[in-house]
């Protein structure tokens, strides 16, 4: 409690030890009492397998978050593949569903961001391999660095800015983790890609998957992990369990990040509460 009260504005309350967003919550400042300060800190513990929390200051972004992978050679930050972070505002506003490439930033915005993490990475004397990473903009234009991982990202990010950048990143990773010289091109864009995961937003059985006619010409693949007939619980949804996720091809930026900021609209789960299908729902 007193570490929310130190802190004006909205906050978000974190488990120390999650991933994938789970367990944080976004109190504005207006909803911040001590009973919501509360639920929020039981929420983030409960997700914490270390039984501890941090109470952070939330920064409003200016456009799309930054999120990307990167390699490091010798200490420098070689190459970065930068793209825009989509989320889903009524699910949850904080849990990427994808990500798209090229990025819809400028190239000298995205050198700033670029050189921030550079820095970063010297002054924590990190050498070689894969990084992933978030940053964005606030309202005043300064940049503001999310994370860092020494990894290769999720949701397919490798693979969608392989197809957008014509680099092969998991080749790379593994060839550094091997001790084979890693020899990377700058990233040449070849054309606009996107990856959706998706997620059970409520429980219940998986019908099937309900794809737009405005969304197919645009697959390039999908990827099905579970069958109809699956029962999901409201513990996986609360731990936003993936059921399946997309590879998509555009034909510009704009018509990229146009159709990722509608995609609930577009493509979704059919659900219903008994093996029969009676009461269909959208998840």
């Amino acid at each position: 409690m007193a570490a929310a009260r130190r802190l004006a504005g909205d906050i978000l309350v974190k488990p120390v030890d999650s991933s994938g967003s789970r367990g944080i919550t976004h109190l504005a400042a207006a909803r911040r009492d001590d009973e919501a300060v509360g639920r929020a800190a039981a929420r983030a513990l409960g997700f914490s397998r270390a039984g501890r929390l941090v109470v952070e200051e939330y920064f409003h972004r200016a456009g799309y978050q930054v999120a990307g992978d990167g390699f490091l050679v010798d200490g420098r930050l070689v190459y970065r593949a930068l793209g825009n972070e989509h989320f889903h505002p009524e699910f949850n506003p904080l849990t990427p569903i994808g990500e798209s490439f090229p990025s819809a930033w400028p190239e000298s915005d995205l050198a700033r961001g670029a050189a921030i993490l550079q820095d970063i990475l010297q002054r924590l004397g990190m050498r070689h391999g894969a990084l992933n990473f978030d940053f964005c903009f606030l309202p005043d234009g300064r940049v503001f660095v999310i994370e860092i991982g020494p990894r290769n990202g999720g949701n397919l990010i490798a693979e969608v800015a392989g197809r957008a950048f014509g680099v092969d990143l998991v080749e790379a990773t593994l060839r550094s983790a091997l001790g084979l010289p890693v020899s990377l091109a700058a990233p040449t864009p070849r054309g606009c890609y996107a990856s959706h995961v998706l997620h059970i937003k409520r429980p219940g059985i998986f019908q099937g998957l309900h794809v737009a006619d405005a969304l197919a010409p645009h697959v390039v693949e999908r990827r099905l992990y579970f069958q109809s007939g699956a029962r999901f619980t409201a513990e996986q949804v609360d731990n936003h369990r993936l059921f399946g996720a997309f590879v998509l091809r555009f034909d510009g930026v704009r018509q990229m990040t146009e159709t990722m900021d509608r995609l609930d609209t577009l493509v979704w789960a059919e659900m219903s509460e008994r093996e029969s299908g009676a009461r269909r729902a959208r998840a």
